[in-house]
């Protein structure tokens, strides 16, 4: 989507060449306590029940390299424009907040970094082991008694 090499953060390997962005979700919002959608089905032979939620992802993208504003700026006119966000779907861009300069001391120098926070919307599937209990529906006769 933005044409630069994204990793996972915090992964400890070794680093790509500059310039590139890091990614990393920070929070995990269940947007409505109600499932969207609840699936019973059968894994293994043993029953499961599977909610479907719609769900908020917030991640941190930090850019790396001699212009890191440069490479987030892109970031903020993705949103509008379906074609370019192909790539995260089933995801949706939600928000793409205000891209900040924020250097950082590595070792005897300074390393030119920048960092947004984007919010993403989709939908999260859990599923669970279980028994599926059958519902039976008491039979209520709503006529007028004689």
């Amino acid at each position: 989507m933005l044409g630069v090499t994204v990793i996972k953060a915090y992964q400890s390997g070794h680093r790509p060449d500059l310039p590139y962005l890091t990614s990393n979700i920070t929070d995990r919002l269940i947007l409505s306590q109600t499932p969207r959608d609840v699936i019973y089905g059968e894994a293994d032979g043993a029953p499961i029940v599977e909610a479907v939620h719609d769900v908020e992802w917030r991640v941190t993208v930090q850019a790396y390299g001699p212009d890191p504003m440069a490479l987030l700026a892109p970031l903020s006119g993705v949103k509008h424009l379906p074609r370019a966000t192909e790539s995260l779907a089933p995801y949706r861009l939600h928000e793409v907040g205000r891209a900040q300069f924020v250097p950082e001391k590595i070792q005897t120098g300074w390393e030119p970094r920048a960092s947004v926070r984007v919010i993403c919307h989709g939908i999260h599937r859990e599923s669970r082991p279980g028994e599926v209990a059958e519902a039976t529906v008491p039979a209520i006769n709503f006529e007028a008694s004689p």
